[in-house]
């Protein structure tokens, strides 16, 4: 049972989370400013979603880009497959269970905030849509990851990210959290444009069409560490603003 729970993390690449982790901080932080009582059912709810769909994504990444021969033990960018010994059966299972943890989570979720029936059908759609968007960014028939368009879908879902738990406890969180989301936004873009113009010589060879290839490799690398750049003046502004709040925030608190 350890084994295959070991297997499961490594297979999901959870070093990959400090995005919804970085994003769940951010929620609490304001929801502590704004003085809004904490559901800690609903918040675990919303993180637990979160963590699941992009486990979904990086083990679908897995299955085909190896399927497609993306992933070899020379090129892979994403060695997990090989340095963990995974197989594409283990893999296959873990996306059930992460398919199945998913839908039973939001059967919750959707139970915890049935009174409000509005509330409800957009926090199932935001599910749905980023679960959809999550295993169609290398699965057929879509594939966005290969036709130009993973860098798009992958920011839609980062996009919710910086809301999603903030949007459950109230009914505005869209709209108080657009900055910080459109941050992590900008920050999945950049990363993902950076692990494609990693991969161009591979992704040129399997005839795979992405951003950096339609660019040139020279343009697409000095843009990869410019936009890198930017998102860490960014990350470090809004990192400062984070500790303001988080502070403020127990202060107010503890003065009740």
């Amino acid at each position: 049972m350890l084994l295959f729970f070991r297997n499961y993390l490594n297979s999901t690449r959870v070093w990959t989370l400090n995005f919804v982790f970085a994003g769940n901080i951010i929620n609490i932080s304001l929801l502590y400013k704004n003085g809004i009582e904490i559901d800690y059912r609903i918040f675990l709810c919303t993180l637990l979603i979160q963590i699941l769909v992009n486990n979904i994504s990086n083990l679908v990444n897995s299955y085909y880009d190896f399927i497609k021969g993306l992933d070899n033990e020379e090129t892979s960018g994403d060695r997990t497959m090989f340095k963990y010994s995974l197989s594409l059966n283990q893999i296959y299972l873990f996306t059930k269970l992460t398919f199945a943890l998913t839908i039973l989570i939001t059967i919750y979720l959707n139970y915890l905030i049935s009174n409000n029936n509005l509330k409800s059908v957009i926090v199932l759609s935001i599910i749905v849509l980023n679960t959809f968007l999550a295993f169609f960014y290398t699965a057929p028939p879509f594939e966005f990851k290969y036709n130009f368009l993973g860098e798009l879908s992958a920011s839609i879902g980062y996009f919710f990210i910086g809301s999603f738990s903030y949007y459950c406890q109230t009914n505005n969180g869209l709209n108080d959290l657009f900055h910080y989301s459109m941050i992590f936004t900008l920050g999945s873009l950049s990363i993902i444009y950076s692990n494609n113009v990693r991969d161009i010589k591979v992704d040129k060879m399997a005839n795979i069409k992405t951003i950096p290839i339609f660019l040139g490799e020279k343009i697409s690398y000095i843009k990869s560490k410019t936009s890198l750049f930017y998102i860490d003046l960014l990350s470090a502004k809004m990192v400062l603003k984070l500790s303001i709040l988080l502070s403020v925030g127990i202060l107010l608190k503890s003065n009740q």
